[in-house]
């Protein structure tokens, strides 16, 4: 994995899963946005098929954002490359470890992995997307169904939000993994005052004072957010089925949530 200054043999685990690696985010490719995630060629893309090597191709074509170790910028290559890792080290599918390890020893029923299918199953939101145009009078899309494969491993799944709720509570109970590697989850980059970041995991203090953990997702059509405290004994999972809100309404939500509920 090389071009560009980009050298993955600088580059580790933790740098990829914390973004600190200044890998560049192929979603923020201009011509992979123009021509395949927003307005009318979405639409005439959305089935289009891609593989992790592929994506990662397209983020190798740019200078990384800073030396590995040396800035943070989330980036969805980081994710991609780590799905790679797990295939090498597991000798399975992303798909296949995903659910051997997490979603059935936790009976995750309504959370799948779905590879290459446009497919959303039941019980399911449909997704409503403006393509990138947010004044009101932009026309809406129903984007439900589209190729999970330009997410890939950094979004390449389909759950529910008492399914996501279940996840947290196993994770950070330490019932998931064992708390030596949920002290490492934990062991963040600070981003500002309110936010740092671990492996995988979001801190975000909240303006009480409280401490969530968890992580937010974007795609055409959806919106969502899921934070549990430091315990897993409270939870809470935020879905909008559209993505032109701000973002930081979840925030509020979550606000309200951890803080006065």
């Amino acid at each position: 994995m090389r071009g560009n200054g980009n050298d993955g043999r600088n580059i580790t685990l933790r740098q990829l899963l914390n973004h600190t690696s200044g890998l560049y985010d192929y979603t923020s490719d201009p011509e992979f946005v123009r021509s395949h995630l927003t307005g009318e060629n979405f639409l005439r893309h959305r089935f289009d098929r891609f593989t992790p090597q592929q994506l990662i191709a397209t983020a190798l074509a740019h200078h990384p954002y800073h030396a590995p170790g040396k800035g943070w910028n989330y980036s969805n290559t980081n994710y991609a490359l780590a799905g790679l890792v797990i295939e090498k080290a597991s000798g399975r599918t992303y798909a296949q470890q995903l659910r051997r390890t997490i979603i059935e020893p936790l009976g995750l029923r309504q959370t799948t992995v779905p590879g290459t299918s446009a497919e959303v199953p039941a019980p399911r939101l449909r997704g409503y997307s403006k393509l990138g145009e947010n004044d009101s009078s932009a026309r809406v899309h129903d984007v439900t169904r589209m190729s999970p494969t330009v997410p890939n491993a950094a979004g390449e799944i389909i759950s529910t939000a008492p399914d996501l709720n279940r996840f947290l509570s196993a994770l950070m109970s330490g019932r998931l993994v064992p708390e030596p590697w949920l002290r490492q989850m934990r062991t963040t980059v600070p981003l500002n005052d309110q936010l740092s970041y671990g492996l995988g995991l979001l801190a975000r203090k909240l303006p009480c004072g409280k401490t969530v953990w968890g992580h937010g997702g974007q795609i055409q059509g959806y919106l969502s957010y899921a934070a549990a405290t430091g315990d897993g004994t409270h939870r809470a999972t935020v879905a909008v089925n559209s993505d032109w809100p701000d973002p930081a309404r979840l925030d509020k939500v979550l606000d309200a949530e951890f803080c006065q509920g």
